[in-house]
């Protein structure tokens, strides 16, 4: 086991490798223990929450995102190429620096995207997750303009 202290950064101790502890200083938060060669799925978890529950947290926020600009949004179950992830559907919304798309299963995600239905959808522009979300938030920029906070 090695022990590596987040706040300090550094080891506090050696020995042979086969898991990795994440200890807070402070003590505020308890230990993070990752088991090296151990599956990461959807259970798996920061100590606060798993990749599953976060994952369904997005897909509640977005749905919000969609919902609220129903008229610049779209889902479908093709990609523009007629070609799709098995079990998924993809949504997105057309923000003023260009799209924001996400992959959601059908199940139990579909009902909960509002928004128009496309045959295909639009033909992906390249945008990365980092460009996505930052295209999203210009779209609190349409809403909220002028001194932070005032409408």
């Amino acid at each position: 086991m090695i022990e590596f202290d987040v706040d300090m950064g550094y080891l506090l101790e050696e020995g042979e490798l086969d898991c990795v502890v994440l200890n807070d200083e402070n003590g505020e938060h308890e230990p993070i223990i990752f088991m090296l060669g151990s599956e990461i799925n959807g259970d798996t978890s920061d100590g606060y929450h798993t990749f599953n529950e976060l994952y369904h947290h997005r897909a509640v926020l977005f749905s919000v995102v969609v919902a609220t600009n129903s008229g610049r949004a779209w889902k479908s179950k093709l990609h523009h190429d007629g070609t799709m992830y098995d079990g998924m559907f993809i949504v997105g919304v057309d923000t003023p620096q260009g799209q924001a798309t996400y992959h959601y299963d059908m199940e139990p995600y579909w009902d909960m995207f509002w928004c128009k239905e496309l045959e295909r959808a639009p033909e992906w522009d390249g945008h990365t997750p980092d460009e996505a979300i930052e295209r999203i938030g210009s779209l609190r920029d349409m809403v909220f303009k002028g001194p932070r906070g005032r409408r």
